[in-house]
C-alpha cells in the first residue's frame, strides 16, 4: 500500500443521461486524503418532463457535493489531528451542506420540489474513520478482518423486495413490461412518503433527514483503504455478478475499474427489457471513488 500522503484519489465516472446525477468529492490535507464521498441523485419515477427533472437532480447533487467540500474543508482545518470531528459535528456539516444546496436549488428553480440524494461519506478522525451514510450507495472500508460494508438499515433489502414482487407478478401471468410498470408505480408512491414517519429518510428538502443518517466509527489508524460508489456501479457485483466485491474494490484502487464498467454497460445494453437480469432501471449512472485515508 502506498504511503497515506502519496496515495492518489482514483475515480471512475460515466453516465448515459444528459447531465450526470452522481457527484463526488474529496478533501486533501498536507498528510493526504482526509475525506471522500459520493452523492447519488434520484430522478422522480413519475417525472412528467425527464429533461427538466434531470437538470434539477444534477443541480442538487452537485451543489450538495460542492457545499460538503466547503464545510468539510473548514471543519477539518479547525480540528486537531489527534481528535478529529465528532459524529455530531459531521452530521451538522452534512445538514448545512443540504440546507445550502436546497437554497441554491430554490433560487434557480423556484417552487419546484427539491430533489433527493443519497450520501456515502468517510472522514479521517485521528486514529478513527467516521463512516456516514444515508440511502443505498455502497461504502466499503478495508480492515484487518476484510472489507467492511457500512449500511443504512432503512434501505437494506429494499430493492430485492421490489424485484421479488416483480417475479410474483410475472409468475401470475403479467408481461415483463406490465409487471415493471406496477412495481414502479408502487415505488413512486413510496417516494412520496419519504422524509415522513411512514417512509424512508433521504437528503432533500427536509432539515430532519441528516439526523437519520447511519454513523459508524471504526478504529482504523492511517493508512486505510476505502471506496464509496453509487449503486449503479455496484451492479457489477449484483445483480450482474461480473466481479466480486473484493475484485471491484481492488480494481478501483488500482485504477483498472473501467474494464468492469465496460463489461457492465455491455451487459445492460444486451438486456434492455430487464428480463434476463431483473432490475428497476435499464441502466444507471456509475461512480466509484477509491482513496487511502
Amino acid at each position: 500500500m502506498p504511503a497515506h500522503g502519496s496515495a492518489p484519489v482514483r475515480a471512475v465516472v460515466t453516465s448515459r443521461k444528459r447531465l450526470p446525477e452522481d457527484a463526488w468529492g474529496a478533501v486533501r490535507g498536507d498528510d493526504g486524503t482526509l475525506a471522500v464521498w459520493v452523492v447519488d441523485g434520484a430522478t422522480p419515477l413519475d417525472a412528467r418532463d425527464p429533461v427538466t427533472a434531470n437538470a434539477q437532480v444534477a443541480h442538487f447533487a452537485w451543489a450538495l457535493s460542492r457545499f460538503l467540500q466547503f464545510g468539510l474543508t473548514k471543519a477539518l482545518r479547525q480540528e486537531p489531528s489527534s481528535g478529529g470531528l465528532t459524529g455530531e459535528e459531521l452530521s451538522a456539516v452534512v445538514e448545512e451542506a443540504r440546507r445550502r444546496a436546497q437554497l441554491g436549488f430554490g433560487a434557480r428553480f423556484g417552487r419546484a420540489a427539491c430533489p433527493t440524494a443519497t450520501l456515502s461519506l468517510v472522514v479521517r478522525a485521528g486514529q478513527d474513520l467516521l463512516a456516514w451514510r444515508i440511502g443505498d450507495s455502497p461504502l466499503w472500508i478495508e480492515t484487518d478482518d476484510g472489507i467492511v460494508t457500512v449500511t443504512d438499515p432503512q434501505y437494506e433489502g429494499g430493492e430485492e423486495r421490489v424485484l421479488q414482487r416483480w417475479r410474483e407478478l410475472r409468475a401470475g401471468g403479467l408481461s415483463a413490461g406490465a409487471a415493471y410498470r406496477e412495481v414502479l408505480d408502487g415505488q413512486a408512491a413510496s417516494r412520496r412518503r419519504r422524509n415522513t414517519p411512514e417512509g424512508l429518510w433521504i437528503l432533500g428538502g427536509d432539515e430532519r433527514a441528516a439526523a437519520h443518517g447511519r454513523l459508524r466509527r471504526l478504529r482504523e489508524p492511517a493508512p486505510a483503504r476505502v471506496a464509496v460508489l453509487s449503486d449503479g456501479l455496484e451492479r457489477c457485483v449484483s445483480p450482474f455478478h461480473l466481479v466480486t466485491r473484493e475484485q471491484l474494490f481492488d480494481s478501483l484502487h488500482a485504477g483498472t475499474a473501467l474494464d468492469s464498467v465496460r463489461r457492465l454497460r455491455h451487459a445492460e445494453a444486451a438486456d434492455p427489457a430487464r428480463t434476463r437480469v431483473p432490475r428497476l432501471t435499464a441502466h444507471d449512472d456509475i461512480t466509484g471513488v477509491a482513496a487511502v485515508l
